[in-house]
């Protein structure tokens, strides 16, 4: 697929030259009767969330069998719902703008507190660099008249059903196709089409798709003395803000001004279009902006009742399309919320709005073009297993962010580190909560699942080979990455507020350490899954979800190194932060901030070097981190780990499960 958007690139290069156009402990015991009270507090607030009804809306489908009918009432999953609170005070501000305990953002300030407080070494880091601050949106918009003749529009109208199609299935391929034939009949030119606000945002996300093609270098290529990259950092921290070019813009620009003239009277297809909207969005780093569009499209849904179902008048393939428009915006409400760790929109809505229908003959309608083998379940389904899975993430970060703020003052984090009684209450809730992530990952059809070499897990921090079967359609291996990926990116968000950057070897704190240990799993298991895509195949290619998942690893991998200078496996996570260097360097010709983001790596890697030496083994640290077998030796970790064993033998599987990961 990258070959034929290469071809594409270059065409459209060529096409433009020819209009001359440039586009963030307490160490006392508390006493019994404390944590009576406190654990009577937790049952209460669970209580008064049951009795008030602060359900989300999936709780009204069933999750296990996704093709009961829309009247039957089966068993509801056992998962303890929360409401979707505001936004809690305990957060950070960039530019005012409010993120939670979860988001990367957060992380990065507490990243950014501790290096100036404790790592004198280091000169100024701009880490707010790291996030991609962008400029204004559309400053540099292209001219309208940059629009593609019809051989480039029809061949990038291709590559979408080969991407973003299957991730938001809400648009019939047949009836798509027809309207882009006569548009372009309407006007009788080859270089000249009628306007469509539809057409218009795919083919912005499709030119988007183009740019955002890599190059992977050699793994050879991620060295950097401390000198060259301190020296990187101090040029780096120069400059302010982030202004770089957005394919398809004006595509997005005539699409959005179409719709302004609509809001009056919104129609099925203009949620659609607010739909792609968002994703352009997110693609190109503007996620407050998604946000708030996201917000606008949410209303205008319920003004034409999306919420609901549609009348029993309406043919089943267009009843199909309305749902499947209406859970896309509460993917995407979800995503958004989850990555700032603000509440999301919808949660707080009741719907009756049946989940949609994975069925072959479904499938068929929506686009006749995908093949269809034995092995792969239909491509409808990607989109139910995302909903299933942010339904319960969003219900773990709710339940998080509710008990952190019941527990810590008006000093917010800085209580959370120094009081260990609360954030080991924290890491229990979590603790129990994330089996419910666990048994998402057992209920997956096999369909999709990554299948791995050497009898690898999929779902688990084994890191085993991916086994990349060119006997299996690009699509479907493509839906399984992406799956797997989402969990365990969502997983490390859910953990990451727990690698503290402190530690207090006199206060043990073993739920805290071992969810600290499932952020570095699954950061080590994404790098390592991320890398071998990119580098074994194209499947992963022009995902930029993908380089903002690899980013948040990779910090919380630096994040635990501090947290835990000497651990059983520093050279693995050492080599593993390499690798996760060498992926963002990778995006260095298509994300803007990875150049920023890989010299602030390599030099906090660098410094964690440093300090090494001046750390003896009597530190607070789990030992459930799985070994890659090619980093560490085992008779090395035999008697690295000997005298630990006995001390944390307790605690260090709870949770985990049979791949070791939380």
């Amino acid at each position: 697929m990258s070959l034929e958007v290469k071809r594409l690139r270059l065409k459209v290069r060529e096409f433009e030259n020819a209009k001359d156009q440039q586009p963030q402990q307490q160490q006392q015991q508390i006493q019994q009767d404390q944590q009576s009270q406190q654990d009577q507090q937790d049952q209460q607030i669970q209580e008064d969330h049951q009795e008030q009804d602060w359900q989300r809306p999936l709780q009204h489908h069933n999750h296990h069998d996704l093709d009961r009918p829309s009247n039957a009432s089966p068993e509801q999953p056992k998962i303890a719902r929360t409401s979707s609170p505001s936004a809690s005070p305990n957060g950070v501000r960039f530019c005012s703008v409010f993120y939670g305990i979860t988001s990367l953002p957060f992380f990065l300030r507490r990243l950014n507190d501790f290096v100036r407080a404790e790592r004198h070494r280091l000169p100024h880091i701009d880490f707010d660099l790291a996030l991609g601050k962008r400029g204004p949106f559309g400053r540099n918009i292209p001219s309208k008249d940059v629009i593609l003749p019809r051989d480039l529009e029809t061949c990038f109208l291709d590559v979408f059903w080969q991407t973003y199609y299957f991730g938001y299935p809400i648009i019939s391929e047949r009836d798509l196709r027809s309207r882009f034939k006569l548009l372009w009949e309407e006007t009788g030119s080859v270089s000249l089409r009628k306007p469509s606000p539809l057409l218009d945002i795919i083919l912005a996300l499709c030119t988007q798709l183009g740019s955002s093609v890599i190059q992977p270098p050699t793994l050879s290529s991620n060295q950097g003395s401390p000198n060259s990259t301190i020296d990187n950092i101090g040029q780096l921290s120069n400059n302010e803000v982030i202004e770089a070019p957005l394919p398809g813009l004006q595509y997005y620009r005539r699409c959005e001004e179409a719709l302004d003239q609509v809001v009056e009277h919104p129609s099925l297809e203009t949620i659609q279009c607010y739909v792609f909207s968002i994703v352009y969005l997110l693609q190109a780093g503007f996620f407050n902006r998604a946000q708030v569009v996201t917000g606008k499209a949410i209303m205008m849904a319920m003004m034409i009742g999306l919420p609901s179902e549609l009348p029993s008048s309406e043919p089943e393939p267009v009843k199909e399309l309305a749902r499947r428009t209406w859970w896309s915006l509460y993917i995407l409400d979800a995503e958004l919320a989850v990555a700032a760790s603000r509440p999301p929109i919808i949660s707080s809505l009741r719907t009756t709005c049946p989940l949609p229908s994975d069925s072959e003959e479904m499938a068929r309608w929506f686009s006749p073009h995908y093949l269809y083998e034995a092995g792969c379940a239909t491509w409808l389904g990607y989109q139910t297993q995302k909903l299933r899975l942010l339904d319960i993430v969003t219900n773990i970060v709710n339940l998080l962010r509710a008990k952190y703020n019941s527990l810590v003052g008006q000093g917010g984090y800085e209580d959370f580190i120094t009081n260990a009684a609360a954030r080991e209450q924290c890491a229990c809730l979590m603790t129990e909560r994330m089996k419910d992530l666990i048994e998402w990952t057992k209920q997956v059809p096999a369909s999709y699942i990554v299948a791995r070499r050497d009898n690898g897990q999929p779902f688990s921090a084994d890191r085993s080979q991916i086994d990349f079967s060119p006997n299996v359609l690009i699509h479907c291996q493509r839906q399984r990455l992406l799956l797997e990926l989402s969990y365990h990116h969502y997983s490390i968000s859910l953990c990451q507020p727990f690698v503290s950057l402190r530690t207090n070897p006199d206060v043990p704190t073993p739920a805290s350490s071992t969810m600290a240990a499932a952020a570095l799993n699954h950061s080590m298991t994404l790098t390592s899954m991320v890398h071998q895509a990119l580098t074994s195949s194209e499947l992963l290619n022009g995902a930029s979800n993908v380089f903002r998942w690899q980013k948040n690893a990779l910090f919380t991998m630096l994040g635990y190194q501090y947290t835990f200078p000497i651990c059983g496996l520093s050279a693995s996570v050492r080599r593993s932060i390499e690798t996760a260097i060498a992926v963002i360097d990778m995006h260095r010709g298509t994300q803007p901030e990875a150049a920023a983001v890989s010299a602030i790596a390599r030099a906090l890697n660098d410094d964690i070097a440093s300090i090494v030496p001046g750390f003896g083994f009597d530190l607070d640290f789990p030992h459930n981190v799985v070994p890659e077998d090619d980093m560490l030796g085992s008779d090395k970790l035999e008697g690295l780990w000997a005298g630990l064993d006995q001390g944390w033998g307790a605690f260090a599987d709870i949770g985990v499960n049979q791949g070791g990961t939380l």
